[in-house]
């Protein structure tokens, strides 16, 4: 016994929306029922307001959902899934949209397409029985009478079919192969209106910010997210990928944080985008301008393109893509002016070093030319420290994109459209291009780092043999008077010593004087032109 076909549930499950909103009302109700008092703090006799500490009440929290309908005027804004529902209306009308009222222009289009289709069928009915020459059913006329040849149900109904053998019956004749009998025309009154023609429903995007676990299972329930999807979510799954699921695919695509203000500046922020055929949910858990930018894209090519849930997984996608775009080009200027910097503090240390060491002294203590040499260390590392972050989120992001555009060409019904293949084919150009740049960029750091510490390296050694020539001729000088202090020290002892005998005779003094000096000159000659060493 063959088991009956087992019914698909409805999608979304609105009804657990509708409990979880109920559940959040009360839960409101409950908290406002207490009316928060700010009263004035008493601080040394003297009333101080009570300032808020980081901890921000629930109304100054930003929008956490984000509703958007390109058939809506506005995009919705709430803190919670139960606000994000108007006055009078319901979750039916978010995530089951009305389809679109196609236009008279589109209608007329639509029925002439349809008469041209249904004439050129019957002709070619009846062409081929003309070849034939025998219709394939039976007729009552005799058999001098050529067979008719009968018109299909599909186009001429059963009343049609009665006044057409009545007509012919009189006349014993039958309507010549190949020829349309005439069908009377029935239109409607003049008073009815008509019917309208509906096209595919709007697609509608929900975006999320910071969901908790509980949000989390609501939505996993109405929309039939796998397990597996809603945990890489709240773990906050940080490798970039796409997964092909039962009745949805799920990207995962990182971005950064942009605030350049910020403590957390260039790290990492995950984007998680579910797509469904009806629509897309988007998860994130920091603030990103990313949502804000796709629906204004929307907004301004509502009238250009055909917006689906495949075609706002690539906005997204794109948007986070040319985001990378500008800071590199700010790299770029940030490696050129390093670059450059260098090579003139090697040239301006080559001047420096023809003009002697007293210029350098002087040079330093003005601190003017090194004061930006003591910050080029910084900056090289800090502009490595850009790039290699950078390099990091764009590291994976080309094989992402490659099997994106793979995963169009598959034919599950979940896969994405073809035609976003020629999309996702330049956005991957614009990756491949910004990693090979990144990549040329680090080399010409590296290079520049290196040229920089060789120069420092040069600086010291030249330092340290300046030093050295310094105290190589303190040492010779002191050779020099130490033979002479000895003297000098012998002759001023007070004791008996040659040349006292007569008071007031200085010949000894001037002999001993005349001795080191002449000692102390020959010295220096001897050191200087002999050994060339002062």
């Amino acid at each position: 016994m063959r088991r009956p076909r087992r019914r698909r549930a409805a999608w979304p499950d609105l009804t657990i929306l509708d409990e979880w909103s109920r559940i959040e009302k009360e839960g409101r109700s409950e908290e406002r029922r207490v009316k928060r008092i700010t009263e004035p703090q008493l601080i040394n006799g003297r009333l101080r307001t009570v300032h808020r500490g980081w901890m921000r009440p629930e109304e100054d929290s930003p929008y956490r959902f984000t509703y958007f309908n390109e058939e809506f005027q506005s995009t919705i804004h709430s803190q919670t899934i139960s606000e994000l529902v108007q006055v009078g209306g319901s979750f039916r009308e978010l995530f089951i949209p009305e389809p679109r009222v196609l236009s008279d222009d589109s209608e007329s289009d639509d029925s002439d397409a349809e008469d041209v289709s249904v004439v050129t069928a019957t002709q070619q009915n009846h062409a081929s029985i003309g070849q034939n020459g025998v219709s394939g059913t039976s007729t009552r006329q005799s058999s001098v009478v050529p067979p008719l040849s009968e018109e299909p149900e599909s186009i001429i109904s059963g009343h049609d079919k009665t006044s057409h053998e009545s007509s012919r019956a009189p006349s014993g004749k039958a309507t010549p192969t190949g020829v349309k009998s005439p069908t009377p025309n029935v239109s409607q009154p003049e008073g009815t209106p008509k019917q309208p023609k509906f096209g595919e429903r709007p697609v509608w995007w929900l975006d999320v910010l910071c969901p908790t676990e509980a949000e989390m299972k609501v939505l996993s329930k109405a929309f039939g997210i796998h397990p597996l999807t809603a945990e890489d979510i709240m773990v906050q799954e940080a490798r970039e990928k796409v997964e092909l699921f039962r009745h949805y695919y799920f990207v995962n695509y990182r971005s950064f944080d942009q605030d350049s203000e910020s403590e957390d500046y260039l790290e990492p922020v995950n984007m998680y985008v579910i797509v469904f055929r009806e629509g897309v949910l988007s998860f994130h858990f920091s603030m990103t301008p990313h949502s804000a930018n796709v629906r204004r894209r929307i907004r301004q090519l509502k009238d250009f393109v055909i917006v689906n849930s495949d075609w706002i997984s690539y906005a997204i996608i794109d948007d986070i893509t040319d985001v990378f775009g500008p800071l590199i080009q700010n790299i770029e200027d940030e490696v050129d002016d390093i670059d450059d910097a260098i090579l003139r503090l090697h040239s301006s240390g080559d001047v420096q070093a023809k003009d002697g060491p007293l210029y350098s002294e002087k040079a330093s203590d003005d601190g003017h030319p090194f004061q930006k040499e003591s910050h080029m260390l910084l900056r090289v590392g800090d502009c490595r420290k850009r790039v290699m972050s950078l390099y990091r989120l764009l590291g994976n992001k080309a094989d992402v994109i490659k099997g994106f555009a793979k995963r169009c060409n598959e034919r599950w019904e979940v896969a994405p459209r073809s035609d976003i293949g020629l999309y996702l084919g330049d956005i991957q150009d614009h990756i491949v291009t910004m990693t090979s740049n990144l990549s040329h960029y680090e080399k010409i750091l590296a290079r520049s780092h290196a040229n920089y510490l060789a120069q420092i390296n040069i600086r010291m050694n030249e330092r340290s043999e300046q030093t050295a020539d310094v105290l190589g001729k303190l040492t010779v000088l002191g050779t020099i008077v130490l033979p002479m202090n000895i003297i000098t020290g012998l002759w001023g002892m007070n004791v008996w010593v040659p040349g006292q005998e007569y008071e007031g005779d200085l010949t000894w003094f001037w002999c001993l004087t005349a001795g080191l000096l002449a000692f102390g000159l020959t010295c220096f000659i001897v050191a200087k032109r002999v050994y060339n060493i002062v």
